[in-house]
């Protein structure tokens, strides 16, 4: 069952879609942040020179909130992300 539809549009009116559950979305959004976090600190420290960007600090993802203990405290059920 899927929780989350990831849309890429390709070329022209073609599209990628991704049916995933909420777990592996977040964890390609990472995987996404990551990479373009890298390609920046690539082309940054290609450009060199004193007027140059220094290189970006890799993405820290701060941790999900834990879970799996104690009451929900919201209006509804509380909602549990699969083991990673």
């Amino acid at each position: 069952m899927a929780d989350v539809s990831v849309r890429f549009q390709v070329a022209g009116d073609s599209e990628i879609v991704l049916n995933l559950a909420t777990g592996q979305a977040v964890r390609l959004v990472e995987a996404i942040m990551r990479k373009v976090s890298e390609a920046m600190s690539a082309q940054a420290a290609a450009q060199g020179g004193a007027g140059a960007i220094p290189p970006a600090m890799p993405m820290q993802m701060p941790g999900w909130p834990d879970m799996t203990s104690g009451p929900s405290t919201g209006g509804g059920p509380q909602h549990r992300l699969p083991p990673a």
